[in-house]
């Protein structure tokens, strides 16, 4: 990173390019390992590879196998083969191997199907422990019988092969978490769960007034009433927001607000970003010959188009409050479809 700064970022520069050659030739080049990624006398991760003379985006289809869609489109994959005159380097960014400065991959990730892969994949990525330490072991359960060794030795090793044959070698970096008592996965994003028809209620039992609701509300009833200035905590806040309230949809509300004690707060700016959550799911109904469609369509209408009163107000409006609502979301044969 510091050749790459001193010559102001510039890739084609001498200097970086000599610096990039040194990390391909240490960090980017496969070296087959037999315990690690040959079987039946082949790589997995399919070195030797062909050598590119350009990078190429592959399109692969995924139809349905079975039921009354069969051979259908389902989705979309990409795959992105990069250029390359090496057939044992791994495809990564110029720019982010030197960054780096150490081993990297490079996917393309456009489509759902294709992040949530490869997000699962590494999350479920488990190496097993080194053949060093199993041969380790072995030699000596094999000296303790040679020995004479007492049962309580002897089963303080069978224990302790045992664990290893199933247990990857925990890394320095997980040492030290371990030590610090330190949390092994953290995330930064809290799921708000909103289910659009449920309508289901929960006590909330730290209600100290006993003229106060004990019945939590949700988020969609908030919504609703967002417009009333008696449901919100502060009033000062409720001016500060009142002018945006009209045209905000539910998922910003949901985004810049929270729900506490039947009363609307604002949220904290150092909190966790929200992601919302919405029942029930309705991707599979977005076909507009399925039976169906118009709950997909009314669906993202709630989501998305803002609304006050009962939900049908979002594309049948009596009060006018929102004119051009369907016109911000679909056309009107949507509507038409819908109502």
């Amino acid at each position: 990173m510091d050749v790459l700064r001193d010559h102001n970022y510039d890739l084609t520069n001498d200097e970086v390019r000599a610096n990039y050659e040194k990390l391909i030739t240490h960090c980017q080049r496969h070296r087959l390992n037999h315990g690690y990624c040959q079987k039946n006398n082949e790589c997995r991760f399919g070195f030797p590879r062909k050598i590119q003379s350009e990078s190429k985006l592959i399109v692969n289809d995924i139809v349905y196998k079975r039921g009354e869609k069969k051979g259908q489109l389902k989705t979309s994959t990409l795959e992105m083969t990069f250029k390359s005159n090496d057939r044992w380097l791994n495809s990564h960014s110029q720019f982010g191997l030197m960054s780096w400065a150490a081993n990297m991959d490079m996917s393309i990730l456009i489509d759902s199907h294709s992040t949530i892969k490869y997000i699962a994949k590494y999350c479920n990525k488990v190496e097993g422990a080194s053949t060093a330490l199993h041969s380790l072991i072995r030699d000596g359960v094999r000296q303790s019988t040679d020995e004479g060794m007492s049962e309580d030795s002897k089963r303080v090793l069978r224990r302790t092969f045992n664990r290893l044959s199933g247990r990857r070698d925990k890394c320095s970096m997980d040492i030290s978490h371990l030590i610090l008592s330190s949390f092994m996965v953290l995330y930064d994003h809290q799921f708000i769960h909103l289910n659009i028809f449920g309508g289901s209620q929960a006590l909330d039992l730290d209600v100290e007034d006993e003229n106060e609701s004990c019945i939590k509300k949700t988020f969609l009833e908030l919504y609703t009433q967002r417009l009333d200035g008696d449901s919100w905590k502060d009033s000062a806040l409720y001016q500060k927001y009142c002018p945006e309230l009209l045209d905000m949809p539910l998922l910003d509300f949901i985004e810049w607000l929270v729900a506490r004690r039947g009363k609307i707060y604002s949220r904290l700016t150092n909190s966790k970003p929200i992601i919302p959550l919405i029942f029930p799911k309705v991707s599979h109904l977005s076909n507009e010959s399925h039976t169906s469609f118009y709950i997909y369509c009314f669906i993202n209408l709630i989501k998305y188009i803002p609304w006050a009163g009962n939900m049908c107000s979002v594309f049948d409006d009596p009060d006018g409050l929102f004119p051009s609502s369907r016109e911000r979301f679909a056309t009107g044969k949507v509507y038409s479809f819908i109502r």
